[in-house]
């Protein structure tokens, strides 16, 4: 095997390919995660918005909703390649989140 990426990238590639074959009779597509590895590394992508947690029995409210909302689009702006596309496997709800994050920025601007 030819020594492509640093060790620590090569663990995670291992890691993600182990997790994959160990679930993939629950999980049938495979989210394209060493795609999305790849792809999220050379844009040198990093989530800096924060990640809300809902405790249970508790209530959402708009701040919450909108900034999940929020960070969802940016994690799947930084996914769409240079030309306008998704370069992804598109199954089960993914195949919805294109027109989602398309209609947010619409409403934005």
């Amino acid at each position: 095997m030819a020594p492509y990426g640093s060790p620590e990238e090569r663990t995670e590639v291992e890691q993600a390919r182990e997790h994959f074959w160990k679930h993939r009779h629950e999980v049938k597509p495979n989210s394209d995660l060493l795609w999305r590895m790849q792809f999220l590394r050379e844009k040198q992508f990093e989530q800096t918005i924060p990640q809300v947690k809902i405790e249970d029995g508790e209530e959402i409210s708009y701040e919450k909703a909108t900034t999940t909302l929020k960070r969802a689009v940016n994690f799947f702006a930084a996914l769409q390649a240079d030309d306008g596309h998704w370069p992804a496997e598109n199954a089960g709800p993914l195949y919805f989140m294109q027109p989602l994050v398309s209609f947010y920025i619409t409403i934005l601007n």
